[in-house]
């Protein structure tokens, strides 16, 4: 039976930290500048495609993976939050190894670092990989970050009023 609620409280975690994340940041950037476009008629759907997948790093999927985690940690308090990274690094690594899903034209040779983690794919270019395959890893490591992070406040708070 305890293996049944370990297994459901991780997928529950694996689904926040992945589907939840880039749903609920695409929710957010996609309100936010259809609002803003009442007074900026050239902040549009264009620009929140450019703010989710074009900025390098994921900055605002990883942002809200940090909060989310953190916040879940502090009400809940499930340590399952803390290895939701582990499927995606694994997708990731058999990504890397068996190299690109799409190979660019205009890419004379395949840098695997470059491809998944730096310029070498980018979604303007038709090439998806890096939303596929590192957008997931930088949501769920940014979510067991923020996990953690929440778990260190909650033992310090803990020890305080101790």
């Amino acid at each position: 039976m305890r293996l049944i609620r370990i297994s459901t409280l991780f997928l529950l975690h694996q689904c926040l930290s992945t589907i939840g994340v880039i749903v609920g940041a695409a929710f957010i950037v996609f309100s936010t500048t259809s609002i803003l476009h009442h007074w900026q008629v050239e902040i549009g759907n264009k620009t929140a495609s450019l703010i989710l997948t074009g900025m390098p790093g994921f900055p605002v999927q990883t942002t809200m993976g940090l909060v989310l985690g953190w916040a879940l940690m502090k009400r809940f308090e499930q340590n399952t939050a803390l290895w939701v990274w582990v499927l995606p690094a694994l997708v990731m690594l058999a990504a890397l190894f068996h190299g690109p899903v799409v190979q660019l034209a205009n890419q004379s040779s395949y840098d695997p670092m470059s491809h998944f983690f730096g310029n070498g794919c980018q979604p303007e270019g038709r090439c998806f990989d890096q939303v596929v395959f590192t957008l997931p890893l930088y949501t769920t490591a940014s979510y067991s970050l923020g996990a953690a992070f929440g778990k260190l406040v909650l033992r310090f708070l803990a020890t305080r009023r101790a």
